[in-house]
């Protein structure tokens, strides 16, 4: 028998702007265009939440900071996370969204928010 498929067939999902296979297209296209895949991970900071993860890491060729940030847990997390290597005041990209987000604070730390079983990728830029 034919499989069942849990997201609907790849035709109707590139047709529908919010599916899943839309979703991961634009994933790719991120990864892509700032080369991820070729970053350098240069620290995984503290976290006060149990159920937060934080990735920081060096784009190549001076496209600036990557920062992953994953929430496993089942609660939401809120919390300012000090970011290595970088200057207070530093701009703040959602890379998904491409919405420009509130600058480091003066000490480097990037504000953190996500709900439960969440993941955000935040580009840091040189402070203007």
């Amino acid at each position: 028998p034919r499989a069942r498929s849990l997201y609907g067939s790849l035709p109707d999902q590139l047709a529908q702007p919010d599916s899943f296979a839309r979703r991961l297209q634009h994933l790719l296209a991120v990864r892509e265009r700032y080369r991820i895949y070729q970053a350098k991970q240069v620290d995984i900071p503290p976290v006060a939440a149990p159920g937060l993860l934080v990735m920081v890491h060096e784009l190549p060729e001076g496209f600036g900071t990557q920062v992953t940030a994953l929430n496993f847990g089942s609660t939401p997390v809120a919390e300012w996370v000090k970011i290595a290597g970088a200057q207070g005041g530093s701009r703040v990209l959602d890379m998904l969204s491409e919405r420009h987000l509130h600058p480091l604070s003066a000490a480097g730390e990037l504000h953190i928010a996500l709900e439960p079983h969440e993941g955000k990728s935040y580009l840091v830029l040189a402070a203007d």
